[in-house]
């Protein structure tokens, strides 16, 4: 009995230790997309990291990423093989950094920071510091839609407005090397502060309401229901006075038939229905 005890714990010994080799800790970041978005749908910059882990990556794998103290989180998930983002992967914040596992080699962070503002002016230096080496990167910058004008630094290779009208700048593609400070400065003004979300949104007039082409015919018909109904009741009403206004009829009166007269069968009187005697002959009456 203790042996079989003995060798039940040993295998769930190796069990577990297997299980915990298999979980690997990513080193390497082969690929990792950075999107700023100041003053999109808040008051602050929304940042967005999609990274691609090595071909060579062990799954599921702990990735460690640098996360400032005040960044408030919006989003962690991995992205599966149909691009599709699912937040159903553990993850720890800490004070300085964020920690994930992913059982796919594509991953999303996304998270809010604060900016520095002075008076019309906005401005906001993004950080990145970790032990990870980042193959390639590519930086992007959405240019608030109330912006008068913006500065970045790095200079941008490329600006573009995208299908939503918005302004990108791109940044040129390099590597980051492990504990090597990266850093993307943004400097903007803004006479008006709105927020991008607000300024493009389309307006919409509350008080005019546009006919639509399903809603004429479903008008016509009600229409065409009411006059119909209009039309019974006065044909309803316009024989209904006809038969009131005509004379009435008195009833034929019911024709009595008299009674056939019964006379004795032996001398001839006339007899009463009551007698049963002929009041002459005294003859028992036939029936």
């Amino acid at each position: 009995m203790r042996k079989k005890s003995f060798w039940l714990l040993l295998c769930t010994l190796l069990l577990w230790t297997t299980a915990s080799y298999a979980q690997s800790e990513a080193t390497a970041v082969n690929f990792l997309s950075i999107e700023l978005w100041p003053d999109y749908d808040q008051p602050g910059v929304l940042v967005l990291l999609t990274g691609t882990l090595p071909d060579d990556t062990v799954l599921p794998a702990t990735v460690v990423l640098p996360l400032p103290p005040s960044a408030r989180l919006n989003a962690v998930a991995r992205i599966d093989s149909g691009d599709v983002m699912n937040d159903d992967i553990n993850y720890q914040q800490r004070a300085d950094t964020l920690t994930l596992t992913t059982p796919d080699p594509r991953f999303r962070v996304e998270y809010y920071v604060p900016y520095t503002s002075e008076g019309n002016g906005r401005s906001f230096t993004f950080q990145w510091q970790s032990p990870l080496s980042v193959q390639q990167t590519a930086v992007t910058v959405q240019q608030p839609a109330a912006a008068d004008e913006i500065t970045i630094e790095p200079t941008a290779v490329n600006s573009s407005t995208h299908s939503d009208n918005l302004l990108y700048h791109t940044l040129a593609s390099s590597a980051i090397l492990p504990n090597t400070p990266f850093t993307v400065q943004i400097r903007y003004t803004m006479t008006t502060p709105r927020l991008t979300v607000e300024a493009t949104a389309s307006p919409v007039a509350a008080d005019i309401v546009e006919p639509t082409t399903s809603a004429l015919p479903n008008t016509y018909f009600l229409l065409a229901g009411v006059s119909a109904l209009f039309v019974l009741l006065y044909i309803g009403y316009y024989y209904g006075r006809r038969l009131q206004n005509q004379p009435r009829r008195k009833p034929k009166p019911v024709r009595q038939t008299k009674a056939r007269q019964k006379f004795c069968h032996n001398c001839g009187t006339p007899t009463q229905p009551s007698d049963v005697f002929c009041r002459q002959c005294g003859t028992s009456l036939k029936k």
